[in-house]
């Protein structure tokens, strides 16, 4: 899902507009909680975690020089970099339970909805066995849906080595579900 922000969002956000602020939190807190969360952060933590990208994105609004369609490179990335600060005295974090609304529906079975839960935690565990930042590419493109380009900006990589890592992932991905033993 693509936040799209009226033209001239960009420029507002810079004037720290109230507007413009309050529509880009409130197209993204729940997506960058949930990032922080398949990051591996606890729920406490992605809250908190989360309050502070916010507080981050604010502070340094003024700094930020593109347009409309980079706001949420910036966002994302200004999240890394949160995360990254909060992190870089832990080692390795651990695996968290992902939210996976394009799994879920309203009228399933108790069978169904079963099934999804066990698919969800094999899908997890699988992601959580990638290395980084493979895993980072992998959660920013299918579960935050960002933009091959996004991720490039959010990660600060070449387009070339994100389509890498994405392309390793499937191939791991593959093999790692097909040696977690078949689910429906």
């Amino acid at each position: 899902m693509t936040a799209s922000f009226t033209p001239g969002t960009a420029e507002r956000l810079r004037r720290r507009d109230s507007q413009a602020i309050e529509s880009v939190v409130e197209a993204f807190l729940a997506p960058v909680y949930r990032y922080l969360l398949c990051r591996g952060c606890s729920q406490p933590e992605a809250e908190e975690l989360t309050a502070e990208t916010f507080f981050q994105v604010l502070k340094s609004v003024s700094r930020f020089r593109g347009g409309d369609g980079q706001i949420r490179a910036f966002v994302y990335a200004t999240a890394r970099h949160v995360r990254a600060g909060h992190y870089r005295a832990c080692s390795r974090t651990k695996a968290s339970d992902v939210t996976w609304s394009t799994l879920e529906s309203e009228q399933e079975s108790p069978q169904d909805s079963l099934l999804k839960e066990e698919q969800k935690l094999q899908i997890s565990c699988a992601i959580a066995k990638l290395e980084e930042p493979t895993r980072e590419v992998v959660i920013l493109r299918f579960i935050n849906e960002l933009s091959i380009k996004e991720i490039a900006v959010v990660c600060e990589m070449p387009i070339g080595t994100i389509k890498s890592h994405l392309h390793r992932a499937k191939i791991e991905l593959k093999q790692l579900l097909a040696d977690s033993g078949p689910t429906q």
